[in-house]
């Protein structure tokens, strides 16, 4: 009884605070979307929504039906763990699917570095107590799939992120904001063209 308080006076706050956060966005004036400037490779999608809709399903089997599936977990829990890991794993799947609607890495940047750091500490948390969990099992196997997903989905998309930022192509050119990427010269300037022609060099005669 004292642990399941516990979680009230934790969560209860925190609840309160997103839901505060929430009514502070919609008083804030909007701003102008922003372009996305690193969208999420193709491939990676599918994987992505696989993943994401494994952490959903899970946690929300976990909250609903806590005495089910709560069975199926690689440990023993009672309902009060089974739901309370049924809102973690809701969250991260939620977070994993609006990553995928966001389609943009330059936005998803706090998300890629936190996935990982979530899969690092549940196994640094499983491994603590890893004879009281059933890696050979079914589920024991998921678990360990679901985490390295996140694991990797984290680092391959920072790792993205950064080629996509810092690589040849990051500085190459000046974004013109009526048409496409417009080459830079070494001093700064920027070639353009006229109706009736190219511009001619500086000091030259056309």
């Amino acid at each position: 009884m004292l642990f399941s308080l516990g979680w009230v006076g934790v969560l209860a706050p925190l609840a309160l605070g997103a839901v505060i956060c929430l009514l502070l966005q919609y008083l804030t004036p909007g701003t102008p979307v922003r372009e996305r400037t690193v969208p999420i490779p193709g491939w990676a999608k599918p994987f992505l929504a696989l993943l994401g809709s494994s952490w959903f399903g899970i946690g929300a089997g976990l909250l609903a039906v806590p005495g089910f599936w709560g069975a199926l977990l690689p440990w023993r829990v009672d309902r009060a763990d089974a739901q309370a890991l049924g809102v973690w794993a809701l969250a991260l799947g939620v977070g994993v699917l609006g990553g995928l609607v966001e389609d943009d890495l330059a936005r998803l940047r706090p998300a890629l570095l936190s996935l990982p750091g979530v899969a690092v500490v549940a196994g640094v948390l499983l491994g603590s107590r890893a004879g009281e969990v059933h890696w050979a099992s079914g589920p024991g196997v998921s678990l360990i799939v679901m985490l390295a997903g996140l694991l990797a989905s984290g680092g391959i998309g920072y790792r993205l992120l950064a080629q996509r930022t810092t690589g040849p192509n990051g500085q190459a050119g000046v974004a013109s904001p009526s048409g496409p990427v417009e080459p830079a010269h070494p001093d700064g300037s920027v070639e353009s063209a006229r109706p009736d022609g190219p511009v001619g060099a500086p000091g030259g005669n056309g």
